[in-house]
């Protein structure tokens, strides 16, 4: 008989055949498996732990989540997978959810409110414990979030924060980083600054705006013009509809992102950057010291977030704490694209 074929037709190892090759019982196997018997036992607890990886036994988690009602999974949303800014933050988040034995769920909500709230439902109608969640450009309320806590989800936002929220939130100084770097750029002689942001309705884009005006004014200067470009992937075709003329010596940017969609524009446009025209960005991503210019922004840690935004969610679920609120700051990382 052909030896794949045998295999393939046997069952799965149980927790019985573990505790039939030691001579213990089944439920000794799945207390210890389950961690409810530890160093008190240790010598029996690393024997059952040798024999499972032996006999390549696998947790039926399924099971577990029915008999316990904990599933040991996160729901992660992001605005954008592929952004490597939030691939920063997922390994921070990963670190610490593997530490406590939980695996996560990473959706992403491609900018659409709607595909928010049905991401929200299919992570709540498949039990997840918690919910961590930078809002997408077009959010603007939170019930969605409050039908998932009433159900018993914990959720925590991060990145893209509220003010006027019950939830946890994990983000940035935005407005103090985005006055300190607006300081830098007017005693560089800027004086006349455009700011491009994302949207509107983002509490940290206002905030940076916030902070760059904050600036102008305490230097007695005009506050910025604004152009809000909705969809990053769309960021040329909207510079191109409102940036006809350029009466400005500094382009301040919502994130990095934004910046080299400037950079592209103006390279375009035949202005030189920053002998023309200076510009920056936020958040320090990889891609800066890969621009031409190189692209002066404010350092976020993203990882440092993800561990942060993380610790909170595990504080209510394991700990039964309050989690607050934290905003890390940024540090300015000057480079060549301003002057």
């Amino acid at each position: 008989m052909d030896a794949r074929k045998k295999d393939s037709g046997r069952r799965p190892p149980t927790m019985k055949d573990i505790a039939d090759e030691l001579g213990i019982s089944a439920s000794t196997v799945s207390r210890i498996l389950s961690g409810k018997i530890g160093a008190r036992k240790g010598e029996l607890v690393t024997k059952v732990k040798e024999a499972a990886k032996r006999l390549n036994f696998q947790t039926n988690s399924v099971a577990r989540s029915l008999r316990t009602s904990k599933t040991q999974l996160i729901g992660i949303i992001v605005p954008n997978i592929g952004d490597d800014y939030f691939a920063r933050v997922l390994a921070g988040i990963e670190e610490v959810a593997n530490g406590h034995g939980y695996n996560l769920i990473i959706c992403q909500s491609n900018e659409s409110v709607e595909k928010e709230r049905q991401l929200i439902q299919t992570l709540s109608a498949i039990n997840v414990e918690g919910i961590l969640i930078s809002p997408s450009a077009q959010t603007t309320e939170m019930d969605y979030l409050e039908r998932a806590e009433a159900n018993g989800i914990e959720v925590v936002i991060f990145d893209r924060v509220f003010s006027h929220t019950k939830f946890a939130n994990i983000g940035y100084q935005d407005f103090h980083d985005a006055f300190e770097l607006g300081t830098y750029l007017i005693k560089t002689g800027c004086e006349r600054m455009l700011y491009v942001g994302i949207s509107e309705s983002l509490l940290n884009d206002g905030e940076r705006l916030r902070g760059y005006n904050r600036a102008l004014e305490k230097a007695d200067l005009t506050p910025c013009d604004t152009l809000f470009v909705q969809d990053i992937f769309k960021a040329q075709e909207r510079l191109k509809l409102g940036l006809a003329e350029l009466p400005y010596d500094c382009i301040v940017c919502y994130n990095d992102m934004v910046a080299v969609e400037v950079l592209n524009f103006l390279e375009a446009k035949g202005k030189r950057v920053p002998q023309d025209i200076s510009v920056c960005g936020f958040d320090n991503r990889a891609i800066c010291e890969y621009t031409t210019p190189k692209l002066t922004s404010v350092d976020h840690s993203m990882g440092k977030m993800g561990k942060l935004a993380a610790k909170a969610l595990f504080d209510r679920l394991i700990k039964d704490e309050e989690a607050g609120s934290v905003r890390l700051v940024g540090k300015l990382v000057v480079r060549e694209s301003t002057r």
